[in-house]
């Protein structure tokens, strides 16, 4: 088996390695992955959505980096919860649920985020259902059936070990852990639950949210005794480099992403990028403030360097071959958006779906929505459905958007 030779520039990857080994086993095509990207305040006014509908617009100076990709996009005019679906300063807290903040359980699903939806699917044969990430802090977009956070990784280097290293831990050892950790949390429950008589409606509910997310950890511990046996694979390049940040934090943990999904340890990704600091690396302020500012020439700059990182992870899919022969990109369906467009506003949010989806979506350029079809959960409930889901309804959507339905 040979592997192609891998390249290393400022602690990024070039290049990884196609590997038919890395697959279980042969099937008739590789699976599908759903990617979605999250980016906190919103776009510059005036240059980034297009102006002309349909697929023969004109990419925009805020999407110019974009433009080899621009038969494979779809950009979207017009798309906005239903809701005020984020606090002021949480710009992508909600972005995944569409639902309402301050009115939750209105909708079909309006707790959990569209992701960890589609990870109880997709999720179901893969060491780890989905991958949360985030570049600071606990700024996941993530959310589990009761709402609350889904915590994941935030540095390159811990994520590389968790993907791909076992340590110097034997099999037994591992074992024992989870067995400890089981032990922990019936301990936790049973306690829990002799308080249920004696508590009030409302602490029963957050007793009940409790539980929710004690079975979500029993479950994870549940298939980390299925897969402790299973050697994990070598990814065939070294460890990144401590300490990332900014835009070679941003391509790592892209890097890895493709190299999860290569591997199949994971289908569905969640990744809230690191904003501040990609704005730090390029002395452009504070990304309040340039949300503040959306027509100015720092935040077109913004936008820019955003739209790089962007066309630097389509090339990675587009290159990086699956066992069949075909790419990551023809498998894969990725979403990237802000919960707001521009001073704090929730209407018209700017989102793009790129990704061939195994022929389940479609390119379909600029596409300025209608009012009454214009729902953000309608968007997220396409691309559930897209993805094999059988659901009717997602938050508060009241259709799907055709254009992008192959």
């Amino acid at each position: 088996m040979k592997r192609r030779q891998i390249l290393r520039s400022s602690g990024a990857f070039l290049t990884l390695p196609a590997l038919e080994a890395f697959a279980d086993k042969k099937r008739e095509t590789p699976p599908l992955r759903l990617v979605f990207l999250g980016f906190p305040w919103g776009v510059t006014r005036n240059n980034w959505f297009p102006e002309k509908a349909g697929r023969d617009f004109q990419i925009t100076k805020g999407l110019q980096p974009l433009v080899g990709h621009k038969e494979d996009l779809t950009i979207f005019k017009n798309l906005t919860p239903l809701h005020n679906s984020h606090s002021a300063h949480n710009t992508l807290g909600y972005f995944l649920t569409a639902g309402d903040h301050q009115k939750p359980k209105g909708g079909a699903y309006d707790l959990v985020s569209c992701d960890q939806l589609a990870a109880e699917t997709l999720g179901e044969k893969t060491r780890y259902t989905s991958l949360e990430i985030s570049g600071k802090g606990n700024n996941f977009m993530s959310r589990d059936r009761s709402g609350k956070p889904v915590p994941g990784h935030t540095d390159p280097l811990e994520l590389f070990h968790s993907l791909f290293s076992d340590g110097k831990i034997s099999l037994e050892e591992r074992r024992q852990m989870i067995r400890k950790e089981r032990s922990i949390m019936d301990a936790f429950r049973d306690q829990s639950r002799s308080l249920e008589s004696k508590i009030s409606k409302t602490d029963k509910e957050k007793l009940d949210e409790y539980f929710t997310s004690i079975r979500q950890i029993e479950k994870n511990l549940t298939k980390a005794e299925q897969w402790a046996a299973v050697p994990k694979p070598k990814p065939g390049f070294q460890a990144p480099k401590k300490g990332l940040r900014g835009t070679v934090q941003v391509k790592m943990m892209y890097d890895l992403m493709v190299a999860a999904m290569q591997t199949d340890m994971t289908r569905v990704i969640a990744y809230q990028q690191p904003l501040d600091r990609i704005l730090r690396e390029l002395n452009l302020g504070g990304a309040h403030g340039l949300n503040h500012s959306p027509e100015s020439k720092q935040s077109t700059t913004r936008d820019i360097a955003l739209s790089q990182l962007l066309s630097y992870l389509l090339d990675k899919l587009k290159s990086t071959r699956e066992y069949d022969g075909s790419s990551l990109f023809d498998n894969t369906i990725l979403s990237y958006g802000s919960g707001v467009c521009w001073q704090h506003g929730i209407r018209d949010l700017p989102v793009i779906v790129t990704g061939k989806g195994q022929g389940k979506i479609k390119a379909a350029g600029f596409v300025e929505l209608e009012e009454e079809k214009n729902r953000l959960s309608n968007l997220w409930l396409t691309i559930l459905q897209s993805a094999g889901l059988e659901l009717e309804a997602f938050s508060h959507s009241n259709g799907l958007i055709e254009e992008i339905r192959a």
